[in-house]
């Protein structure tokens, strides 16, 4: 098991980390003389995507979007104790039946992604939250926070050097009492298509950049300011992360491949959650971490079950 802060590093830096691990492995495997040397220099911040971005009006750049206004925000459900303990739950989607989602993202020209998106919220509104199905709930947008790699607008999807390059957009979705899973869908991947057509996620790293002037301590405030305010209106919605392909090939530690795998996002304290997806070797894993006994493991499990449900239905 391999262990990552957060604060610096994302995801995607992590997969880069797990490469260079192997890499490093293996050349001492057959090598064992071999020196191990750091390289030392690249940016770690956001400046290198706004430069790539060329965006030099920042309150042009900030006032892109989508222009909804969302109306409710769905916390995943926890209860009124403390968080003492963290643990995490997994659900999977084994090789066949992974084949056969990908085979069917290509036949409806929509993306791994927003398959997995629509699962989520799916299993969000309708198995974690079955009271916002009632009809006079259903003329509200709902927001879901969905993360994004900034790598995406950098050369080869690589930055400067291992950090954390996440951003955020929030896709904000309309329920529809009885709709079926292509409807969600559909309107899932219309909605992040209109979020792809103004850079999306760029916006986290222009906060960052302005909180980082004002120092550490300042930040912090801030960012626990806003968790207090969550907690007052319970209404913090989940985090999806989808992380994609941990690797195209198996990863070799010398002769020894590593046949299974998967990652798992940071506990987050009730009423906050995320839920991590990746996939590795053909085998896709939903992970969600958290704190017992605000939230209950099997609440974790059920909503992780109904996503799989929801896949299943469309293939």
């Amino acid at each position: 098991m391999h262990k990552n802060d957060h604060a610096s590093s994302d995801a995607g830096g992590l997969k880069h980390c797990l490469g260079l691990l192997a890499s490093m492995y293996s050349r001492l495997c057959a090598e064992p003389a071999t020196p191990i040397t750091s390289r030392a220099g690249g940016r770690r911040d956001g400046s290198q995507v706004i430069e790539r971005l060329r965006i030099e009006d920042v309150r042009t750049a900030w006032d892109g979007g989508s222009g909804e206004k969302a109306a409710r925000s769905v916390p995943f459900p926890f209860l009124e104790l403390p968080c003492l303990q963290p643990d995490f739950a997994i659900e999977r989607l084994e090789p066949e039946s992974y084949a056969r989602l990908v085979a069917y993202a290509r036949r409806r020209d929509v993306t791994m992604n927003d398959i997995l998106l629509t699962a989520f919220y799916r299993a969000l509104l309708l198995g974690a939250n079955p009271r916002l199905a009632q009809p006079a709930l259903l003329t509200e947008h709902v927001p879901v926070q969905v993360t994004v790699d900034l790598r995406r607008y950098l050369p080869g999807r690589r930055a400067e050097s291992i950090c954390n390059l996440s951003g955020i957009v929030t896709p904000l979705i309309k329920p529809v009492l009885d709709e079926p899973f292509e409807g969600t869908l559909s309107r899932v991947s219309a909605a992040m298509k209109k979020h792809k057509a103004h850079s999306p996620g760029f916006k986290t790293t222009l906060l960052l950049e302005l909180y980082s002037r004002i120092g550490y301590s300042a930040f912090l405030d801030w960012l626990v300011g806003n968790w207090r305010q969550s907690m007052k209106h319970r209404s913090s919605p989940p985090l999806f992360s989808n992380i994609g392909m941990i690797s195209e090939g198996k990863i070799a530690f010398g002769p020894c491949l590593a046949i299974d795998g998967y990652m798992i996002g940071p506990a987050m304290q009730a009423p906050s959650s995320l839920i991590a997806i990746s996939t590795y070797n053909q085998r896709l894993t939903l992970a969600m971490a958290f704190y017992k006994p605000a939230v209950p493991v099997s609440k974790v499990t059920a909503f992780l079950k109904c996503m799989i449900r929801e896949m299943h239905t469309c293939i």
